[in-house]
């Protein structure tokens, strides 16, 4: 076992090509959470400064930039959630404003654009639904305004529906959760299932007309965690022409070895299961703020009895190319890995943004 845990960083080098060569896309990502507490503070240009340099080590080109509206324990009102957002859509447009190093990008041809002119593309979208209400004229201004992602749920339940806290009760979307997919869908808003309960993700697949996400989440099979996702919901999102992004926060790995080869083995299942169509990387990395978010998460008591401590070759964004390395030690083709880095990611937004 030590040495196929090893084999991975003979093929850094390749992985790094790859990387150069390839778009490389991030689709959920928790830095506009730093954005928006350190603009409070008074800060400027916060990704420049702080998190371009990592994502660049990293090669990173797209990053899904996830506003967090619903409270990390239990529901957010909804006049203090849509406050929320309007509050880090500012500051996140303010932050493109500044560094013209950032693209704010609506379509996946402007994702393409973005990289080609070697800026960070930011696709911009909500973690949660408390700050529509139940109001799809809010859905749709938001739109106007450039979020272009919905994750419907964080743990709890929102207006849309139950997150994975609320499982033991069964219940999934609401009938107001049922027209906002049918509305995002129709306006070009990518929808995302990761937080949601397994009768939500039902529903969704049942009325889902163009591809939906799962942003961050892995294989039950291979991690019972509440948050992870059972074979029928992999393949449900397949069939949308969806993908699932595999995530690397440690608990989602395993509870008590998170380690790159156990992520990998999350691939595999995934591939195995669906094809390489069909995966993306949701990294979920909060490093940069970790004490904050333990202690908020920890409070939630939906994380407990697994480790929060990321792997040691998966520490922070500016490693993913460890992670490229890893599936050329498996074999992966460059074909499937271009695919898992970042063409499956703009396929699908070409499918359900535009």
């Amino acid at each position: 076992m030590t040495e196929r845990r090893d084999q991975w960083r003979e093929h850094l080098p390749r992985a790094r090509e790859l990387h150069a060569s390839t778009i490389v896309a991030d689709m959920h990502s928790d830095i506009p959470t730093d954005v928006y507490r350190r603009r409070a503070r008074g800060e400027e240009r916060v990704i420049e400064r702080l998190h371009l340099p990592r994502l660049r080590a990293g090669g990173v080109t797209a990053v899904g930039m996830a506003l967090n509206n619903d409270s990390f324990v239990g529901g957010m009102q909804t006049d203090a959630a849509l406050r929320r957002v309007v509050e880090m859509l500012d500051a996140m447009e303010s932050e493109a404003a500044e560094s013209p190093d950032l693209a704010w990008t609506r379509s996946a041809a402007e994702i393409v654009s973005a990289a080609e002119q070697g800026r960070l593309a930011m696709l911009v979208g909500l973690e949660g639904g408390a700050a529509l209400g139940e109001s799809l004229g809010t859905l749709r201004t938001l739109y106007r305004l450039g979020v272009r992602v919905v994750c419907l749920t964080w743990n709890y339940r929102n207006p849309i529906g139950d997150g994975v806290a609320e499982e033991h009760g069964g219940g999934g979307l609401t009938r107001f959760g049922v027209a906002a997919v049918k509305e995002m869908q129709r306006l070009g808003i990518l929808v995302d299932v990761s937080h949601l309960t397994p009768r939500g993700v039902e529903q969704v697949l049942a009325v889902a007309e163009r591809p939906i996400v799962a942003s961050h989440s892995n294989a039950r099979a291979y991690c019972p965690h509440r948050r992870n996702l059972s074979d029928a919901a992999i393949e449900g999102i397949a069939r949308t022409g969806g993908v699932v992004g595999v995530c690397f926060y440690p608990g989602f790995i395993d509870a008590e070895q998170p380690s790159l080869e156990r992520l990998l083995d999350h691939v595999d299942h995934i591939v195995r299961l669906v094809g390489d169509d069909h995966v993306a990387i949701g990294a979920d990395f909060v490093d940069y703020m970790q004490e904050f978010i333990d202690e908020r998460l920890a409070a939630s008591g939906v994380y407990q009895g697994h480790s929060s401590v990321y792997p040691a070759e998966l520490a922070g964004i500016d490693q993913i190319h460890n992670f490229t390395a890893g599936l050329l030690a498996r074999g992966y083709s460059t074909e499937s890995i271009t695919k898992i880095l970042g063409r499956n990611f703009l396929r699908v937004c070409r499918d359900a943004i535009g």
